[in-house]
């Protein structure tokens, strides 16, 4: 009796033992799948991300090639506005395919300034003026370097398809490096240092080209965060739970970052205070709702609430129903121009597209001012006969040097109409610089 006993539950064991694995081959199974099914998404969404991004830099370069020969207004108009879509999407793509921290700034700089340049150039013709031996030079100069990009991005597009280009090193690739397929992102900002004697042409405001080459100021007496409190708080930014955010790889550095994504949506938030870095979306705007002071309201607001305070709008600039506000640290009567966030802001819904608060993180600190020694009277005496006094500011610019001078900003108009921006250091008198303001249906650039 005791025997069958025993036998029975032998028997009643090795068929709940052959129930389980049979429930966790099918779980494998399914898991398998569905891996991947989330990797095929994931590599034909970098296909697609890899050929958007080689043809719209093929566009950028065409286009600029036929604005430099270019003399009619509506035709300059046309090809300004394709060029600020062709950017944009480029940048979306870049993103895309890899971290925009790993990439050059010159790259995305590069794509910034290319539709605004030619917005501003289109915008004389519009006016009436005539375009300068100057700027048909800068428009040649663009050329140049878009086709030296384009000519080294096209053999990345063809070698991701054929196995030699990847995406992201595996540890085993890190460690074998005679087998090791070219790393995108390296090969990417190889192609930028011909970009060393890029001009500078200003697309959003004085000084946006300086203001990332300091360490990470505003957070360098924070504590880091752990992972699961930035994924909360990425969550809220993207208006969604944790469990549909994707964990992205870290950025390590001077600006270290936790990097999360939702569908085309992504988010950064520094590990040191857990501070918000950036949002990126590929989301276009539809018909327009609201103008550009409520944007800029909106985009005030926003930051506030992401624990950024007391930031000024300055420029913007417009395009395909997205409206990028520039807005800097300003306290005490003083603009601090290195201190920059840029907020994207949908003119249809009125929501937020985008962040990028690089600058303000990289520059972001308590200074110490020095004494004006030069009256604002005495530095408005100094301006050229031609200019008239419009308006006056006390600011502080970075210069190239790493260094930051305390200036008057004395905004004048020419007597040809032209605005400019005349900067004067308050402790020495001298003209520290110059930039010219350039108004479009796009928005306000300076150069």
């Amino acid at each position: 009796m005791h025997f069958f006993q025993s036998r029975r539950r032998a028997v009643r064991l090795l068929s709940f033992l052959l129930i389980f694995c049979l429930l966790f081959a099918v779980f494998s199974l399914v898991q398998t799948l569905r891996l991947r099914q989330k990797d095929t998404a994931a590599a034909t969404a970098s296909q697609r991300a890899m050929r958007e991004f080689s043809e719209n830099l093929e566009s950028i370069e065409t286009d600029l090639q036929k604005s430099v020969f270019c003399n009619s207004s509506t035709q300059l108009s046309a090809l300004a506005l394709n060029l600020s879509k062709c950017a944009a999407c480029a940048k979306c793509s870049l993103s895309q395919l890899t971290n925009a921290d790993l990439v050059s700034d010159e790259i995305y700089k590069f794509l910034s300034q290319v539709g605004d340049f030619t917005v501003a150039v289109g915008k004389k013709a519009t006016a009436g003026q005539s375009v300068s031996s100057a700027d048909r030079k800068g428009l040649s100069a663009l050329a140049a370097y878009a086709k030296s990009l384009t000519e080294a991005i096209t053999p990345l597009d063809e070698g991701y398809f054929d196995g030699t280009v990847a995406l992201e090193k595996t540890r085993l690739q890190q460690m074998n490096k005679a087998t090791a397929p070219k790393y995108f992102s390296d090969e990417v900002n190889r192609a930028a240092k011909s970009f060393s004697a890029y001009p500078t042409l200003l697309y959003d405001g004085p000084f946006a080209d300086t203001v990332l080459q300091r360490d990470a100021r505003a957070i360098q007496e924070k504590d880091e965060i752990a992972p699961d409190i930035a994924a909360r708080r990425a969550a809220q930014y993207l208006n969604c739970t944790t469990q549909q955010l994707l964990r992205e790889d870290d950025v390590n550095g001077t600006l270290a970052l936790y990097c999360f994504s939702k569908g085309e949506h992504t988010v950064s938030l520094t590990k040191r205070g857990g501070l918000l870095c950036s949002i990126t979306s590929t989301d276009a705007g539809g018909e327009t709702t609201i103008d550009e002071k409520s944007a800029a309201r909106i985009a005030r607001r926003y930051l506030r609430a992401a624990g950024y305070y007391d930031m000024k709008e300055s420029y913007y600039s417009t395009y395909d129903g997205i409206c990028t506000i520039n807005l800097a640290y300003s306290k005490g009567g003083v603009i601090y121009y290195a201190d920059l966030i840029k907020v994207s802001v949908a003119l249809d819904k009125g929501v937020v597209t985008g962040v990028d608060a690089r600058g303000y993180l990289m520059n972001h600190t308590e200074r110490r001012l020095p004494a004006k020694e030069v009256s604002i009277r005495t530095a408005v005496s100094t301006l050229a006969p031609n200019l008239t006094l419009l308006d006056t500011a006390t600011t502080l610019i970075p210069c190239d040097d790493g260094k930051e001078r305390l200036c008057y900003e004395l905004h004048c108009k020419s007597d040809d109409g032209q605005e400019v921006l005349v900067y004067t250091d308050v402790t020495t008198g001298e003209e520290a610089d110059l930039q010219l303001l350039l108004y479009s249906d796009h928005g306000v650039l300076a150069r």
